[in-house]
């Protein structure tokens, strides 16, 4: 506000010195017009007076009455007071006005005295010299004569004066403008000089707290005012208190994390390492910055972990991979990482998980399902022939009842068989994860074997497998494939009415191909919809229809299909009835061949 107001002030009083002088030099002008017409009225006389000397100076033979006439014309226009000009406003014609006025009133009284001559020769012709004398026209003529001159010279010291003091107005007027500006550039100048001063150390402060913010630092004591830069101050002060409070949380939380949280730059050495690094890999963060991750990655994970990370950085995004990293003291564990990159700051963002005990887990599990299966296929193996054996050889000799008994016997042995089959082929492909043997194969042709293979229990409730003329090309497993529609087709057969029709169709789009199977059968409620494809899930139709199952064949199909980089899925049809699909890349990156 100091800014424009003092400025303001300044340029408000020069202007009014201006109009002070422009008054002045109005006021000025003004009585140099009146002195001019006071000179315009002074040569009107020295006009009319010539006019009358000469008048009376003719000596010819006119009427008396008609010279009358012209004397008291004459002296009308000297009586009519000629002059307003005031002696002090002009003093430089307080002479010529004087003499004007003394010449004025002879002339008068002159030509009052002719006019009584001529009255007294009304009707006869006047004589010659009788009127006015000539030495008395001589000597008022040269009374008035020297007038004409001192007028002139009067008036050409005003056009002198006028011309100069419009000059001097003139400079004055300009020293006047060019002092106000430089006065007031000049105090501007000054007032922006403290007042930026000022300004730019609050916005110094300002900014240097802010950049001590960014770094986490404590920050100076608040400025004063209550302008805009006080208000943003107190933001960043308040600011300053929220994230103290949050990274004390934070340093809490990452103090105790079981898993290495950790910055990598565009060169894979470390920035930022959390404090798990003491429990997880013996190592201090002093000790891991500036460290690369390489180094500390075995040399058969090496490739691996320079791959991803590779790949990422061109990317963009998230990726997971495992690798095995050296601790301090020698020795190695399996990680899992999880890592985003921002090109931004050209940086990774890391989570290192020991995955040690998972691994652990996995190898037991993996030897436990080992173990059963070799512990459980033999006796079940040996049990199932068993009774066939029996049932084969004494037929007529076993009572009916018995018969029944063993048929449920066998039948449950059969199921038990196919649970620990599909239990460790979903191990299996679980373990295999992506690792699987791909290869183009052809859609119609896995359809062709799973029908094959299924199309005797098909016929067997009358129900007829239909495979439309469709084809292509997708890169997977063949084995898995026919495995994961076997189970699709096996299920479809399993909950589809007598003498219905299960169709089986191939669809492709510009990156996928889909194979889907459709039944005819009571379809899946909204409910059940989720859990279709979970392990040792049944839906609801399921369940009262009594159809039994392991619950592991949808599970197998979607672990089969996320191994292709895939999905399974289910969706209802509009007539009645399921259609569950897989829908499988038709190249290993998904795009089109």
């Amino acid at each position: 506000m100091i800014l424009v107001l003092v400025p303001v002030v300044i340029e408000l009083a020069f202007l009014g010195i201006v109009g002070n002088r422009l008054y002045q030099a109005t006021k000025e002008y003004e009585r140099l017009e009146r002195s001019r017409h006071a000179l315009i009225q002074l040569h009107h006389f020295e006009k009319v007076a010539e006019d009358a000397i000469l008048a009376l100076a003719q000596e010819d033979d006119a009427l008396s009455e008609k010279k009358i006439a012209d004397i008291d014309t004459l002296i009308n226009a000297l009586e009519i007071p000629w002059t307003t000009a005031n002696s002090f406003e002009h003093p430089e014609l307080n002479a010529i006005v004087r003499d004007s006025e003394s010449a004025r009133v002879n002339l008068i009284s002159v030509l009052k005295q002719v006019r009584l001559r001529l009255i007294r020769h009304i009707g006869r012709t006047v004589p010659a010299g009788k009127l006015l004398p000539k030495a008395s026209t001589i000597t008022m003529f040269m009374e008035v004569r020297p007038l004409s001159k001192r007028i002139i010279e009067v008036e050409t010291d005003m056009l002198d004066s006028d011309s100069g003091q419009i000059e001097s107005l003139t400079w004055k007027l300009s020293v006047i403008l060019a002092s106000g500006a430089a006065i007031g550039f000049l105090i501007s100048l000054w007032l922006v000089r403290d007042f930026t001063a000022g300004f730019l150390n609050r916005l110094t402060n300002v900014a240097n707290k802010a950049l001590l913010l960014a770094g986490g630092r404590d920050l100076p004591p608040p400025i004063e005012g209550n302008d805009e830069l006080a208000e943003l101050d107190k933001v960043l002060l308040q600011a300053h208190t929220d994230l103290k409070q949050a990274r004390q949380k934070q340093f809490a939380i990452l103090d105790n994390a079981r898993d290495v949280l950790c910055t990598l730059d565009g060169r894979l050495r470390f920035i930022t390492v959390g404090e798990a690094a003491n429990k997880v890999w013996l190592y201090s963060p002093d000790e891991l910055l500036g460290l690369s991750l390489i180094s500390m990655v075995s040399e058969q994970t090496q490739e691996v972990t320079r791959q991803q990370l590779s790949k990422l950085a061109e990317t963009g995004g998230d990726c997971e991979f495992e690798n095995d990293v050296k601790r301090k003291d020698g020795t190695v564990q399996p990680f899992l990482w999880k890592v985003s990159h921002s090109k931004e700051q050209a940086s990774y963002f890391c989570v290192a998980h020991n995955i040690s005990e998972m691994k652990a887990a996995q190898q037991l599990k993996q030897q436990f399902l080992t173990t059963a299966s070799e512990e459980l296929r033999a006796p079940i193996n040996e049990v199932n022939s068993l009774i066939g054996s029996i049932v084969n050889a004494n037929s007529e000799a076993i009572p009916k009842a018995a018969q029944e008994e063993l048929a449920k016997a066998n039948f449950n042995l059969m199921r038990l068989s196919d649970l620990v089959a599909e239990l460790l082929d979903l191990e299996d492909v679980e373990a295999a994860g992506q690792d699987i043997d791909k290869h183009p194969v052809s859609a119609a042709e896995i359809c062709r074997q799973a029908r094959l293979t299924l199309e005797a229990l098909a016929a067997s409730r009358g129900i007829k497998i239909v495979q439309l003329p469709t084809d292509a090309i997708i890169y997977g497993d063949n084995g898995r494939l026919i495995q994961a529609l076997i189970n699709l087709l096996s299920n479809a057969i399993k909950f589809s009415p007598n003498d219905s029709t299960v169709n089986l169709d191939v669809a492709t789009s510009a990156t996928t191909v889909t194979i889907s199977v459709i039944d005819q059968g009571p379809g899946i409620p909204e409910k059940d919809k989720e859990l279709v494809f979970a392990k040792f899930q049944q839906s609801e139709s399921a369940n009262k229809s009594k159809i039994k199952g392991s619950g592991l064949g949808l599970a197998l199909v979607k672990s089969i299909a996320e191994a292709h980089d895939g999905t399974a899925g289910y969706k209802p049809v509009p007539t009645g009835g399921s259609c569950f699909y897989i829908e499988i890349p038709k190249t290993p990156e998904g795009g089109v061949e």
